[in-house]
């Protein structure tokens, strides 16, 4: 008996520099799979035909990945500034880093990606704050804490584009489309893919205080809905209102 033929998918191949250890290992736990993921809502969206129903899903992605993206920016040229006044330079080098290749088989893994390397070089200016000793005893300890959380905020994106997908196959299931995405290369998510890494909160607005204040709790804000890729439903692209977390002592060494 032959083995069914695999599907030819499409890719470009893109060559991705990450030099952190936290950027490492966000891309090594989630980067494929979140692949997977996005190449799936590509091509369901296209087979269900509907032009509006695919301009949610990109709009749900896109907010996800410019959220962080945003938010990583402002720290990155927010501690820049901090480095240069106190004379430092703006980032650091790393021993090992990471050079590869990568697939590109959706408008939206290179934005990912972009993400990627934006931890990287929050990771590096943060770095110089601690080898230069910029930051004193205290505020290298809230340092670690803001690593880990930028990290696992990047993790929990991965998963709720995972979620995402999730839901795009739901609405092939229904539309009797599932066979079709799944003869088209799209692979559906493991149970568990989704859920993998995801921390309970994920901060909105991950930020360190200033060198003579100290760290206040981050706000988490509650969950984008996943459903909202759904052909009925609506997406909401507005920020939610943020609660309180306890502040919790993370580990501090990558998986």
């Amino acid at each position: 008996m032959n083995a069914k033929r695999q599907h030819s998918v499409p890719y470009l191949e893109q060559e991705i520099q990450l030099h952190s250890e936290q950027a490492q290992h966000a891309f090594r736990r989630v980067f494929s799979r979140v692949s997977r993921a996005l190449y799936a809502i590509d091509v369901i969206m296209h087979l269900i035909g509907n032009e509006k129903t695919a301009a949610k899903a990109g709009e749900s992605v896109n907010t996800l990945i410019d959220r962080c993206s945003n938010d990583f920016r402002e720290e990155i040229e927010r501690y820049r500034k901090l480095c240069k006044d106190n004379g430092a330079p703006e980032r650091v080098k790393f021993s090992n880093p990471l050079v590869t290749s990568v697939k590109i088989s959706s408008p939206y893994d290179s934005r990912y990606l972009a993400l990627l390397t934006n931890l990287d070089e929050l990771m590096s200016v943060t770095e110089v704050l601690r080898i230069a000793a910029i930051f004193d005893a205290k505020q290298k300890e809230a340092l670690l804490e803001f690593q880990y959380a930028a990290r696992q905020r990047v993790m929990n994106v991965g998963s709720r584009i995972i979620g995402l997908a999730n839901a795009a196959w739901q609405t092939a299931d229904k539309a009797g489309k599932k066979q079709e995405a799944t003869e088209a290369g799209a692979v559906e998510p493991a149970a568990d893919d989704s859920a993998e890494n995801a921390p309970a909160t994920e901060p909105e607005a991950i930020s360190l205080p200033a060198a003579d204040s100290p760290p206040p709790d981050q706000a988490a804000p509650s969950s984008e809905q996943e459903s909202g890729i759904r052909e009925t439903d609506t997406v909401d692209t507005g920020a939610t209102k943020p609660t309180p977390a306890k502040s919790t002592r993370r580990r501090r060494a990558a998986a």
